[in-house]
């Protein structure tokens, strides 16, 4: 015999998994399907930072023994080079102390105190990559070389770590993000976007300090190749800079919507002008000719203009051909008739019902 308790309590269970109460794994969705839980070993942004710390740590301390074993004409570049290291090595070490200090962690991390010491130090990296990367100090560069690979390396890595480090904090706390708001993956453009706008600005700098360098300011230079050049840079690296602070500005204000269509346009536009001073920079008498920051900084920037507009195309082709098949089954979709019942007597309660007496008597009815 079969036990129909048991079969309405299996039913039970089939009806609440399909409605969505219930899945295997303990999460519940609307529409039946199951969704997984983020797993355990999946970091948290507090923990991301911790490793962002110990690896500003690591190059702080390769910056500082870079900056005291070339130390060699004491110059005011130099001093202010080393204070600056210093400075960011001892909040570093003591930010690391924080994460693991359990009295302290909860005062520190992803708390306003975190937010207020990286950007500090955010800042006093600004200041210190313009004097470290000035050519005309002899610290990290020169004119027409790098004259100290581990400062030079050890002060952009520390610049870039600070930089990430202020968007993640800004991110946690104001739920601020940069680009990228209003699809799941499109947020991973997030980090390309700051990448972008840091090499935007890195080549306005450098190539500001090569138009005065060559004194491109003086008559009989407007004809110099380098100073024409170096304009062409600027003007680059200016608009480029303005387009990514507007994305990221816009996001806060204006539809998802219009703002997905100003980033398509936006990526293109970069990657077309990055084109144009790529060539104009990097080749020939360009002031970017040569290895360094001015280098580097542009062919990072054209590479990033164009992982952007890649990106922007593979989305924008996948979301015109999803509408377009969704507009086509519409289209071709039957439609139904409606097909009338056929017409039914209801019988009145006073009506009586006669059936043949040959049904009656075969026990039809």
């Amino acid at each position: 015999m079969i036990d129909i308790n048991e079969d309405d309590e299996a039913m039970d269970d089939v009806d609440m998994t399909m409605d969505g109460n219930d899945t295997t794994d303990g999460t519940t969705t609307a529409n039946g399907l199951s969704q997984q839980q983020p797993s355990s070993s999946e970091r948290t942004p507090g923990q991301q930072r911790f490793s962002a710390w110990i690896f500003l740590t690591t190059a702080n301390i390769v910056s500082i023994i870079a900056v005291l074993l070339r130390r060699n004409r004491g110059t005011a570049a130099e001093k202010w080079s080393i204070a600056i290291v210093s400075i960011s090595l001892v909040f570093s070490l003591l930010s690391c102390l924080a994460h693991q200090i359990p009295v302290a962690r909860g005062m520190f991390v992803s708390e306003q105190v975190e937010l207020c010491v990286s950007t500090f130090l955010f800042l006093l990296w600004c200041a210190g990559l313009a004097i470290i990367m000035n050519p005309s100090n002899s610290v990290a560069v020169g004119f027409t070389q790098i004259v100290n690979a581990n400062l030079y390396v050890g002060a952009w890595v520390s610049f870039l770590i600070l930089f990430w480090m202020q968007t993640s904090l800004w991110g946690e706390r104001y739920n601020y993000r940069f680009a990228g708001v209003w699809q799941t993956h499109v947020q991973t453009r997030q980090g390309k976007w700051q990448a972008l706008l840091a090499s935007s600005l890195v080549v306005l700098s450098a190539s500001v300090r090569v138009f005065r360098s060559f004194e491109c300011t003086l008559p009989v230079m407007t004809s110099s190749p380098t100073c024409q050049d170096s304009r062409v840079a600027i003007a680059v690296s200016v608009v480029a800079s303005l387009i990514s602070i507007l994305v990221a500005l816009l996001g806060c204000v204006i539809p998802a919507s219009i703002l997905q269509i100003g980033e398509y346009v936006g990526a293109f536009l970069m990657l077309g002008f990055w084109c144009v001073g790529l060539g104009f920079i990097t080749f020939g008498e360009g002031p970017g000719h040569s290895i360094g920051n001015l280098f580097f900084a542009t062919w990072t920037a054209f590479l990033l203009s164009g992982l952007i507009a890649g990106e922007c195309f593979i989305e924008w082709r996948s979301s015109s051909t999803v509408n377009s098949s969704h507009k086509r089954n519409q289209t071709e979709m039957p439609e139904f008739t409606s097909t009338r019942a056929p017409n039914v007597h209801v019988l009145d309660s006073n009506e009586a019902v006669h059936y043949p007496n040959d049904q009656i008597d075969r026990g039809i009815l």
